[in-house]
């Protein structure tokens, strides 16, 4: 049953409780008060032309009363709450809450419903918590069946008042409170879309990068003064050597990777290398890492070593290494530079120099002794190492790279400012 208004529903109610048919139909007559249907589509209608009102209804638990009437008729009492919402004149809200008992009289032979009415279930008392979850019920089916802009923000404002706003009615507080909420929003869309327009720019890189390379290693032509991007190569066959919650360490420092080279002025290729020992640990670290195949700019290689990532002759590859002896003097676009992916928390002395010499790599160390003074340990993360890399790369300035990039609790004393 669908009405236009509380007051008619009770009204409607009344007459239903006293079995006044002929007023009953005299009141469906006047075209939208009351409407009796079952079809979906005619309740859509009814509340696209009556918004102020609308109702949610609950079926619980129904019990089977068997009378003595020789029609062998069967009479089902159903208890049902009720919730529905009045919209005055001024603007205001009301909301309402009933308990109701609906009998429903079958005829025992065909089952077809020969009488119903409705009656207050004095008994029944909704707690507080029952009203909250029939209202929130409520506001959700409606918002559904409307599909207006204007009721979604109803259901928005009624989900959120009580628990940002509480019982306040002070106007100007409110307005506060929701600017607030518009102005986060505000932020995080344009977080949102300022990170794609970066994936949209490196990806248009990559894509040069790639012609640029096909010409070089497949169709013959010369070296190109410039590459269009640097390259840098994260070396994950040191996994075996680590525990689970190292495993979890690097994973947060390659997405920092990922975004710090999201951000950069000129991002860098980045190649996932590992050993084929390595690969099932790799594999593993990759599935935990949630979209880590789908970042822009990575190159997974999960069998293959760092000498074996580019075609021959390939570029000049450099190895950051703590323990190499010749310190990095520049960062150009004509090396393929490598960072260990180690978390080193028990400093493994010469890990990366080692595997360097086993594959004849040139080893170099970040020049940190030169142009500042570190309290506590050298080993930095395989993120710091990136940033460091990326800010030189754009500023060619190794004092700027370093103090901007390593911890500024570490920094003792900064030695230079050469460029």
């Amino acid at each position: 049953v669908m009405v236009g208004s509380m007051e008619v529903g009770l009204r409607f109610i009344s007459l239903h409780n006293d079995r006044n048919v002929a007023e009953i139909e005299r009141m469906c007559t006047q075209k939208g008060v009351i409407r009796y249907s079952d079809d979906i589509t005619d309740t859509e209608q009814f509340f696209q032309a009556f918004d102020s009102v609308y109702f949610h209804t609950e079926d619980t638990e129904t019990s089977l009363l068997v009378s003595d009437d020789p029609s062998n008729a069967i009479t089902l009492k159903i208890p049902v709450v009720v919730y529905w919402r009045e919209t005055a004149a001024n603007g205001n809200r009301v909301d309402h809450f009933s308990s109701l008992f609906r009998f429903v009289r079958l005829h025992g032979d065909s089952e077809k419903i020969s009488d119903s009415w409705t009656l207050p279930n004095d008994a029944k008392t909704l707690s507080i918590r029952e009203r909250r979850k029939l209202k929130r019920k409520a506001i959700k089916f409606h918002g559904k069946r409307m599909r207006e802009a204007q009721i979604q923000e109803d259901l928005l404002k009624e989900g959120d008042r009580w628990r940002k706003e509480g019982d306040t009615v002070d106007p100007k507080k409110r307005e506060l409170i929701r600017e607030q909420k518009r102005e986060y929003w505000r932020k995080k869309h344009d977080k949102f879309d300022q990170k794609r327009k970066q994936k949209l720019f490196l990806q248009a890189l990559l894509e040069q990068l790639t012609e640029q390379e096909k010409d070089v290693w497949e169709n013959g032509s010369t070296y190109p003064e410039h590459w269009i991007m640097p390259r840098v190569c994260i070396d994950m066959s040191f996994l075996p050597l680590m525990d689970s919650f190292a495993h979890s360490s690097v994973r947060n420092q390659l997405a920092s990777v990922y975004n710090r080279n999201l951000e950069a002025t000129n991002p860098f290729k980045i190649y996932l290398s590992s050993s084929p020992d390595s690969a099932p640990l790799f594999e593993d670290l990759m599935s935990k890492q949630d979209g880590m195949k789908r970042w822009v700019g990575f190159s997974v290689h999960p069998t293959t070593e760092v000498d074996g990532l580019l075609p021959q002759p390939g570029l000049p590859i450099v190895y950051l290494s703590p323990d190499a002896e010749d310190v990095l003097e520049d960062v150009d676009d004509g090396h393929l530079y490598v960072i260990g992916g180690l978390c080193d928390r028990d400093r493994k002395r010469n890990i990366t120099k080692d595997k360097c010499d086993s594959l004849g790599i040139k080893s170099c160390r970040l020049p940190i002794d030169e142009y500042v003074s570190l309290d506590g340990s050298k080993i930095l993360t395989i993120n710091a190492v990136f940033a460091i890399l990326c800010t030189y790369f754009e500023t060619k300035n190794w004092t700027t790279a370093l103090t901007q990039n390593l911890p500024k609790r570490s920094i003792a004393k900064i030695k230079s400012s050469h460029e």
